[in-house]
């Protein structure tokens, strides 16, 4: 029996500890967030200031300023009483509302939406949520609605950003895991706003454990949200380095470097397996003449294009690139002649299929020299690039517009 009073005398202590544990005073809670966010807004002016070139200036920018504002917000809502209610209220709460389009308009930007529509959709919230709130301050005057709609409108601007920053395939799991956050915030924001038009009993100072855990989320938001979106910046920006390292910056499909470092592994993988391997070296024919007649400008479109249509000739694991001027190199893992002939000649057909806007008439042909062989222990990936090349200079030196295989010696096709 005492064992048992003891029992439930430390579950009470728990329950109690547990509460005293969420449970702050609301205006402390406020603050907190007004020092919080003048803090976090002068750091990120000074590493703004520091990274002038940085790639995601504009983005740095908007949040140096959403928090500049959220501790204007904080600062007039911590007074509010001393000061007139269309200060601390009306103009405070469209403050906060701006915040959160504000952050709502990062979280488009950093998951890469390029859509015009969701920014247009988050605007129209945004006027919305002013108009709305200010209209029916006026005509209520009501504390606890006041509560509620301010809830309720930060809910309407914050869900559609959250969700696409937790669900948008293009997000790191980093991204995913702070969209998470937001997205416990706005259903904390929603059950505040639920609860404040139920009962119309909840003022800005209440103490009570939905507030409790809404101004809690807040400051947890405060603390890792300005180093979380500074870490998708920098995500962001290494994906550009790492894509601009690896990618041709004209065709957009990989450089000779990122595919040769991927064609070694396979290679070697291959010469281990004791697989077959192919490579294509292909050539456009006479793009010489083409930029001295059409000029270089449309030299370099025709070079996009024939990029465009070896990638969609490739099967998948197959790797191409643009090895060097009008020259591309493809490797076909696992691949015999009749299956790299197959794939060449889905190269020459989407080659003669392509037509150009601005000179309707124009036309090319394109070489392509081939190699395919199982790897042995002294071969290596350098000289099955040369076999396909000397194929090529074949193909070139006996008429063009064709395919030649190398079996020890040129085969044409």
């Amino acid at each position: 029996m005492i064992i048992y009073d003891n029992a439930i005398r430390l579950r009470g202590v728990s329950k109690t500890v547990l509460y005293d544990l969420i449970s702050f005073d609301v205006r402390t809670m406020i603050g907190i967030l007004f020092w919080g966010n003048l803090t976090s807004s002068a750091l990120i002016y000074s590493y703004q200031s520091i990274h002038k070139n940085g790639y995601d200036k504009k983005s740095v920018r908007l949040l140096y300023l959403s928090r500049l504002l959220k501790s204007a917000y904080y600062l007039l809502v911590f007074f509010r009483g001393a000061l007139p209610d269309v200060i601390s209220v009306n103009l405070g709460n469209s403050l906060i509302f701006i915040c959160h389009y504000m952050e709502g308009y990062l979280m488009l930007a950093l998951s890469r939406i390029t859509s015009k529509k969701p920014y247009r959709l988050l605007k129209g919230i945004l006027i919305g949520s002013v108009i709305l709130f200010n209209l029916t301050d006026i005509l209520h005057q009501n504390p606890g609605l006041r509560v509620a709609f301010s809830s309720l409108f930060m809910f309407a601007i914050l869900a559609m950003p959250a969700m696409i920053l937790l669900f948008s395939k293009n997000n790191s799991r980093f991204s995913k895991v702070v969209g998470s956050y937001y997205v416990a915030l706005f259903l904390l924001t929603l059950s505040r706003a639920i609860y404040s038009f139920a009962l119309q009993d909840t003022f800005l100072f209440t103490n009570n454990l939905i507030q409790s855990l809404t101004f809690l989320s807040f400051i947890l938001i405060m603390v890792f949200g300005a180093p979380a979106f500074l870490l998708i910046m920098k995500e962001n920006a290494d994906a550009i380095i790492e894509k601009m390292a690896n990618i041709d910056g004209l065709t957009s499909i990989q450089n000779r470097q990122s595919f040769l470092s991927a064609a070694h592994v396979y290679f070697d993988r291959h010469k281990t397996i004791k697989h077959e391997i192919a490579v294509l070296f292909m050539d456009i024919d006479f793009f010489k003449k083409i930029n001295d007649r059409y000029g270089h400008s449309f030299g370099d479109e025709v070079l996009v294009r024939v990029a465009d249509v070896i990638s969609n000739s490739m099967r998948t694991g197959d790797l191409s690139c643009r090895y060097g001027g009008e020259e591309f190199l493809a490797l076909l893992p696992d691949s015999d002649e009749k299956s790299a002939l197959s794939v060449g000649e889905r190269v020459m057909k989407g080659i003669g299929e392509l037509h150009f806007e601005t000179y309707p008439e124009f036309a090319f042909t394109i070489s392509i020299g081939i190699h395919t062989a199982v790897p042995s222990e002294n071969s290596t990936l350098e000289t099955f690039i040369n076999n396909a090349d000397t194929a090529l200079y074949e193909a070139k030196n006996t008429g063009r517009n064709k395919m030649v295989v190398y079996c020890g010696e040129v085969r044409q096709q």
